[in-house]
């Protein structure tokens, strides 16, 4: 993290901005086994979506993260009358509040498998963080790469295995060790891990300035390269070994799906930031873009499938009057979950059901 004085990903910091960006969604004037095949062939322009508000832990904000093929979904919400953040599972129309490492700090899931195991991160005292994996009702510090004294978890597969980072190492942890993984280039993390254990992440190339997508397992990485851009992440990847992420592009950001060796750009809903943050072992992509509107430019949750589809122009009856901003990751079984605005106005964690 900061304070070990190397190029990390400030993991809360990434929080609080997407909080921000979440009170301010509609922008007026600006401007993730087995198939994954990509074409049309999962039907998403035909898809009816029916939208279930998660609600919250009290407070006036929250995301969804992650959900399993069973609709259980995990992400984060405030609290009632403060800015604290607390990690959640939601199952049942019940959301749960996961609680924390250390009484007084904020904490997030990231991830979910099969199995109902979470991994996450957790304040732990003062500026300090730990990455955390969730079961049987306990909430376990997983540790740290030493020396590094800071550590996030970022995704978990069914096997239980976790990836993330830790100071400037990417990280998987198994059986209660953690191992750094080989990344290309310097300070890393992982992001995500499919049934394999073959991972994605980013990593950051000191003679460039800039980080790299790249895709690995417990022996060797690969750089993936950045398009026509310079740089580039990765949010997650399918059993398939294809990955979604993000590069960037001058003042754009552009989704990118990497599979046969290539990293193919997934278009926009009109506008230029966008980013795919999760892909399903259909090969379904989701994430969001700005889109164009009578109103200007909104963010718009997206479902790609060698189309990109606007989510919100496959709601169902029930669901009108939702707009959905953020997805952030799809299951096998095409849940979606993410972030957006109800009919109230206010802003609500979503699960997205194709009926």
């Amino acid at each position: 993290m900061a304070g070990d004085g190397v190029h990390t990903r400030p993991y809360f910091l990434t929080v609080g901005l997407l909080m921000a960006v979440a009170v301010s969604l509609v922008l007026t004037g600006c401007g993730g086994g087995g198939g994954g095949g990509g074409g049309n062939n999962d039907g998403v322009a035909n898809w009816q979506l029916r939208v279930t508000d998660l609600g919250t832990l009290g407070g006036d904000a929250g995301q969804a993260l992650a959900v399993n093929d069973s609709g259980q979904v995990v992400g984060w919400s405030r609290l009632p009358g403060t800015n604290t953040y607390h990690a959640f599972s939601y199952s049942g129309g019940h959301m749960t509040d996961l609680g924390t490492l250390a009484a007084g700090g904020s904490s997030q899931a990231a991830d979910i498998n099969n199995n109902g195991v979470i991994c996450g991160t957790s304040d732990v005292g003062g500026n300090d963080q730990r990455a955390f994996r969730y079961n049987n009702n306990q909430m376990e510090d997983i540790g740290t790469v030493l020396p590094w004294i800071n550590a996030n978890a970022e995704g978990i597969n069914d096997a239980g295995q976790i990836v993330g980072n830790s100071g400037g190492a990417a990280f998987l942890w198994e059986n209660g060790q953690m191992q750094q993984l080989p990344t290309p280039g310097d300070s890393a993390g992982a992001a995500a891990i499919n049934s394999s254990g073959m991972v994605c992440g980013w990593a950051w190339l000191t003679s460039a300035s800039v980080d790299h997508a790249f895709r690995g397992t417990l022996t060797s990485a690969i750089d993936l390269g950045v398009r026509d851009g310079t740089s580039s992440e990765a949010f997650d990847i399918n059993d398939s070994g294809h990955v979604a992420g993000v590069y960037v592009r001058g003042a754009e950001r552009r989704g990118f799906i990497f599979r046969g060796g290539a990293m193919r750009d997934l278009g926009s809903l009109g506008g230029n930031q966008a980013e795919a943050h999760g892909i399903n072992n259909n090969g379904v992509v989701v994430g969001f873009d700005f889109a164009v509107t009578q109103g200007g430019h909104v963010v718009h949750a997206f479902a790609w499938d060698g189309t990109m589809h606007d989510l919100n122009d496959l709601l169902d009856a029930q669901s009108q009057g939702w707009t959905l901003a953020r997805a952030f990751a799809i299951s096998d079984s095409n849940l979606i979950v993410g972030h957006g605005r109800n009919p109230s106005g206010q802003y609500r964690p979503f699960l997205a059901r194709p009926n």
